[in-house]
């Protein structure tokens, strides 16, 4: 929320209000509204509603969210997922989990350093087969996904994808 709030990214570009959080993050007015609410009473988030462009706003364009603590099997486990990443290079797959670990490092309180080599000495993976996802395939698989999960807010939604390549 913050970050659309920070990039203006609402509809037409304007500052986003609650439907544009509905759609983006598929829950109800009354989820969005709490989550705003949460963001201004316990993150201290500096949120306003501008009542000329109908959206929200920041008051103070250097907030920050707090950073994020992790206990060291947590920072463990993602050292490793950063090392299990590397066997989906060049697959969309690899891009959008790189961007995930990115964020997640980003957030992250303090410098958290494993060195590759001794998660190397401690941890084996054993290589798979690469398989060549078509990036215009995992784009339709992402949107149905996205898709079904708007349409089934309240329920546990569920896709089973089988992919071979020919």
């Amino acid at each position: 929320m913050i970050q659309m709030i920070r990039e203006g990214s609402g509809t037409g570009g304007k500052p986003p209000n609650s439907s544009d959080f509905m759609a983006e993050f598929g829950v109800s007015r009354r989820t969005a509204a709490r989550d705003l609410d949460f963001l201004r009473d316990e993150e201290r988030a500096p949120l306003a509603y501008d009542e000329a462009t109908h959206g929200f706003k920041l008051t103070d364009e250097t907030y920050a969210l707090p950073a994020v603590s992790i206990s060291r099997r947590e920072a463990f486990s993602f050292a490793l997922a950063r090392k299990l990443l590397v066997h989906y290079e060049a697959t969309p797959l690899h891009m959008d989990m790189r961007s995930v670990l990115d964020k997640i490092a980003e957030s992250l309180a303090g410098d958290i350093t494993i060195e590759p080599d001794w998660l190397s000495e401690h941890v084996g993976v054993l290589p798979e087969d690469r398989v060549k996802i078509d990036p215009a395939v995992w784009a339709q698989i992402a949107l149905a996904r996205h898709t079904s999960f708007k349409s089934n807010v309240h329920g546990e939604a569920g896709m089973a994808i089988l992919y071979k390549s020919v």
